[in-house]
């Protein structure tokens, strides 16, 4: 069997916010895996308008025995098939033994529901994947009406 000798994947999450402390640790908040978006009113669509999200990743990798740099590959691809708007950027882990946190900052547009797969490539080699449910919920709301009792 192969060794490897890292780097390593420690944490890929999809999430509301990243918080970034004066000490350096960094803090995922709201990790989230299902969007639910919904529309109440008299009138409501009854497909999926579509809708713009804010999410962030939290990537960590640890180098293991094998530091250097590497091309780190963010992307987001629809339940159709249909690739979205990629994030590519270096991964440099300086040294054996430390770690590399990539922060990535998306505004999205969803137009259908579904699951939504974001890959993660460090050089050409798939490393996860990161799934994300996008629900369409109506509510309608009744209009007031008049009881006449004789």
């Amino acid at each position: 069997m192969e060794e490897k000798n890292g780097p390593y994947l420690a944490m890929a999450v999809l999430c509301e916010k990243v918080l970034n402390e004066k000490d350096g640790v960094l803090s995922a908040i709201r990790i989230i895996d299902k969007i639910v978006h919904t529309i109440a009113g008299k009138e409501v669509p009854d497909h999926f308008p579509g809708g713009t999200f804010i999410l962030n990743a939290l990537i960590s990798f640890k180098s293991g025995e094998r530091g250097g740099k590497f091309k780190l590959r963010f992307i987001p691809s629809t339940p159709s098939g249909e690739k979205m708007a990629e994030f590519s950027g270096p991964l440099v882990l300086e040294e054996k033994g430390k770690s590399a946190n990539v922060i990535i900052n998306m505004n999205l547009q969803f137009k259908e529901i579904g699951l939504y797969w974001f890959d993660l490539y460090l050089d050409d080699n798939l490393i996860t994947r990161i799934p994300l449910h996008i629900e369409y919920q109506k509510k309608v709301i009744a209009t007031e009406t008049s009881a006449h009792y004789d």
